[in-house]
Formats: structure tokens, C-alpha cells, sequence
């Protein structure tokens, strides 16, 4: 079986690995749904996705949609469901049957813990922990990871914590601060 479908408009760096099995010695990977990669998607150096298990209980595919980017040494576990438009940044790691849905964004270095669900729009700030499901559009942070702010985030205020996030000058409206003092 070919272990990943690669859409012909998305861009995979070289020194990315996709296909692999899952490391889980005692399973076998012959026989797993292929990795899907869409349209548009952008995979970086060293980063890493491994196909499915057959003989896991919820043996499903790892996919990816259309126009994502995973940034350099981004790891994604077997079972993982990304939608499309997800920025995923450097050194992120996704442990496995984690979903994330459409326009999520994720930080550098932070950890998602297997079964967690990603909301919609939603964002989670660098180096944080999930180990519980983020509700669409809402900030959270931290390891644990706690929310910030829960839905409803207007595009101003996704905004000004994308800036934070990326370590980018924070924009003079001072949005991201008064975010900080309704938590």
C-alpha cells in the first residue's frame, strides 16, 4: 500500500519525512489508511508524520487539508486529523488522533495530547500543554494549558495574540492586554 496521497499542489521540504509507521513495535502498519496531504499545504524540514496503525482500535488515516503549514520539525502522530488552513509552528507536536479543525492555529513548541480536539479558529500559544479539547475560536496558553478567552474573539483580538504568539511587536491598540486583565 502507498503510504501517503500527496495532493500535486502541495510543497513537502526534502528533509520532511511522511509515511512512516507508528511507533508502536508490537502493531503493524501494513494495511493502514494512507497519509492524505491537500492543496496548497506547505511541510517544512524535519518535520514528521507517520501514517496510521492497523491494528489500532480507531485505526483511521492521518490527513491534512488544503492550504495548511507546518513549520520546521513539526511532529504529527499517527490518526491525526488536521483541517484546512491550520498553521501548525516550529517544533509543535500533535502526539496522535488528535484533530484539529479549520483556521486553528498552534505555537511553537506546544504539545497536544493524544484524543484532544482543536476548535475552529481557535489558537494555542507557544510551549502549551493540551491536554483537554479547545473550544472553537478561544486562546488558551500555558502547560497546563488554561484558556484565556472562550469564543467570540474578534478578528482584532486573534490578531493581537497571533502577534504575541510570533513574538512580533505587539500592535499599539493594546487589545492583547485588555484580553489579559478579563481573564
Amino acid at each position: 500500500m502507498i503510504p501517503a496521497y500527496i495532493h500535486d499542489e502541495a510543497v513537502i521540504h526534502p528533509l520532511a519525512s511522511v509515511g512512516l509507521p507508528g511507533d508502536h513495535r508490537e502493531m503493524d502498519s501494513d494495511g493502514a489508511p494512507p497519509i492524505e496531504i491537500g492543496a496548497g499545504t506547505v511541510v517544512r524540514e524535519f518535520c514528521v508524520i507517520k501514517r496510521a496503525l492497523a491494528g489500532a482500535p480507531s485505526a483511521r488515516g492521518t490527513t491534512i487539508g488544503k492550504d495548511c503549514l507546518l513549520m520546521t520539525a513539526v511532529h504529527v502522530y499517527e490518526g491525526c486529523c488536521i483541517g484546512d488552513c491550520v498553521e501548525i509552528n516550529v517544533r509543535a507536536t500533535l502526539c496522535g488522533y488528535v484533530d484539529v479543525m479549520d483556521g486553528a492555529r498552534i505555537g511553537a513548541g506546544a504539545i497536544i495530547h493524544p484524543g484532544v480536539t482543536i476548535g475552529e479558529g481557535a489558537l494555542v500559544g507557544l510551549g502549551a500543554a493540551v491536554i483537554e479539547d479547545v473550544p472553537p475560536e478561544s486562546v488558551v496558553v500555558g502547560n497546563p494549558a488554561r484558556t484565556l478567552r472562550r469564543g467570540n474573539a474578534t478578528p482584532d483580538q486573534l490578531e493581537a495574540w497571533e502577534h504575541l504568539c510570533r513574538r512580533k511587536p505587539i500592535p499599539e491598540s493594546d487589545i492583547a492586554f485588555d484580553m489579559m486583565e478579563q481573564s
